[in-house]
């Protein structure tokens, strides 16, 4: 058995939310050969997150943004990790102002000039406000119509 793809777990989740326990689902769906093990673990995991996909504040990810981790990553560099206030709204404003400047002043410091500024898809990142400041504030970026669709 391979991973359990993203429809899968959804599929998954879904049916534990109905009740179903790893053991019935397991038995639902004989021809997936789910182990009963990693059943478990998503059922867990949707028990306790309320997701068997997305992993939810407190599940080990550092409230940090990830660029700064991205581009110490690929140059060996040492960038600052940027924390986001508690219970911080980071929206357009808050990007803009708190995180972008830190994180665009790590990579000038770590690739002078040459790198390209990554970003996900968060809804304060594909703001016009978040877009215009970091094409006029880096030398290069990906924009949000250029990411692949998913």
């Amino acid at each position: 058995m391979g991973r359990i793809s993203y429809e899968d777990k959804m599929r998954i989740q879904t049916l534990h939310e109905q009740g179903l326990g790893a053991k019935a689902i397991r038995s639902r769906y004989p021809v997936k050969q789910w182990s009963l093990n990693t059943l478990k673990t998503i059922c867990h995991r949707t028990t306790k997150t309320g997701s068997a996909v997305t992993h939810q504040s407190g599940s080990g990810r550092p409230k940090s943004a990830r660029t700064a981790q991205n581009i110490a990553a690929v140059s060996c560099g040492k960038g600052r990790l940027n924390f986001v206030e508690e219970k911080a709204k980071v929206n357009a404003d808050y990007y803009t102002t708190k995180l972008l400047p830190n994180l665009v002043e790590d990579g000038r410091r770590i690739l002078p000039g040459q790198f390209i500024f990554e970003q996900d898809g968060a809804p304060a990142i594909t703001t016009a406000l978040a877009q215009n400041w970091i094409g006029g504030n880096c030398p290069d970026f990906i924009r949000k119509n250029e990411w692949p669709p998913y």
